[in-house]
This record gives C-alpha cells, structure tokens and sequence, in this order.
C-alpha cells in the first residue's frame, strides 16, 4: 500500500504535530490528478530536473496544439492526448508493486466538453473506477484553450 502526504488547497496538512497521509481511493484520485496537472516533457521543451520517467504527465496544457483548428478538432486532439496520458498512467500503475486495489485503476471514462459558460474551456469530466470495486466521485478538469 503506497501512501502520501495529504494536501488541500496546496499545502501540506499538519495537524495535532503530525502530518496527514492519504492513501487507498483519496491518494488515488489525488495522483491522478496530479499527474494531469504535470506537463510532460518535450523534447522541443527539455527541463533542467531529472525525471524519472519521462512518460508522465500530459500535454494537454500545451496551448499551440490548438491553435488554427476548429472546436470539433480540438476535442478531438484533448480526447488523444488523454488517452496517451492515460495509457502512461496505466503503465506506471503495473509496475508498482505496492498498490492496494483502492488504488489501483481499473477503468477510466471520461467526457470531454466545451463549457457552455466559460467559451474558451474544455472541460473534462472522469469516471474512475478501481480494482477494489470503488469508484472514485467524478472529478472534473478544466482546460482552457485559448
């Protein structure tokens, strides 16, 4: 069983002179969101930190690979950068050795969306599911494009 420090609204929670740890189904939502607020490395865009996999996060924040394509196109091109993501999560996943099945994904589906109120965001609404038979509260993402 993997565990990891609880945060909430970006800082460390310490309380009681202890520090929180979340672990099982809130660590698994928490890393996964985590992993799509992670650009991953490019290489047109090398970082100066070494990476111990270079396959994780998303290119999703990558605003240029919207840029001159039309609405329909760009839901296509969020949809594939998920699904890669996704893949490469997935992959991490299988080689971990200490996950219990509240934390390991089973299933991932989601929607994504123009929003309706805010015109130049995508939104993305995931259903996840895990081996324990848990499903994670449907977590939204919002992308904006332009």
């Amino acid at each position: 069983m993997a565990i990891g420090l609880q945060i909430k609204d970006g800082d460390y929670v310490i309380a009681c002179r202890r520090v929180n740890f979340v672990q099982n189904k809130e660590k698994t939502g928490r890393d996964f969101a985590k992993m799509l607020m992670t650009d991953a490395v490019a290489q047109e865009t090398p970082t100066k930190y070494y990476r111990y996999n270079h396959n994780y996060g998303t290119y999703l924040n990558r605003r240029q690979l919207y840029r001159g394509v039309g609405k329909n196109r760009v839901i296509d091109i969020v949809k594939s950068l998920l699904e890669l993501s996704i893949q490469n999560y997935i992959k991490l996943q299988e080689q971990r050795t200490n996950l219990s099945a509240s934390e390991v994904i089973e299933n991932i589906d989601y929607l994504a969306y123009w929003d309706p109120v805010k015109k130049n965001t995508v939104s993305i609404k995931f259903y996840i599911e895990l081996a324990s038979g848990e499903e994670l509260e449907p977590e939204d993402f919002e992308l904006r494009v332009v």
